[in-house]
């Protein structure tokens, strides 16, 4: 069997409802908690290339973040990009998602 994915990316696969009691068995409620990923025999490839990203600069900030491993410096040049003021649009991804969707398409 292959799965093919970013683990970073994943959301819980937990309801808020059933929380309380995730808890009680697993240590986290992401699927890499479950026992029969741990007990499985798995092997595991990572690619190293990003793809979707050209900026070096971004691509190392994004790997600090994901890892572990971000660094005061790269902070402080995400920092750079803050825009004060900047709000967020009031809709959910899905609205996103399909507005960039049409987009495409037109």
């Amino acid at each position: 069997m292959i799965f093919i994915g970013d683990l970073y990316q994943l959301p819980s696969v937990v309801t808020s409802k059933e929380k309380e009691g995730f808890k009680l068995v697993y240590e986290t409620p992401f699927f890499f908690s479950s026992k029969a990923f741990q007990e499985g025999d798995f092997e595991f490839i990572e690619f190293e290339k990003a793809y979707k990203q050209s900026d070096p600069t971004f691509v190392e900030i994004s790997n600090g973040i994901r890892n572990n491993t971000v660094t005061e410096e790269m902070i402080e040049k995400l920092n750079e990009r803050v825009q004060p003021g900047f709000a967020r649009p009031r809709t959910n991804s899905t609205s996103i998602f399909q507005r960039q969707t049409r987009s495409l398409k037109e």
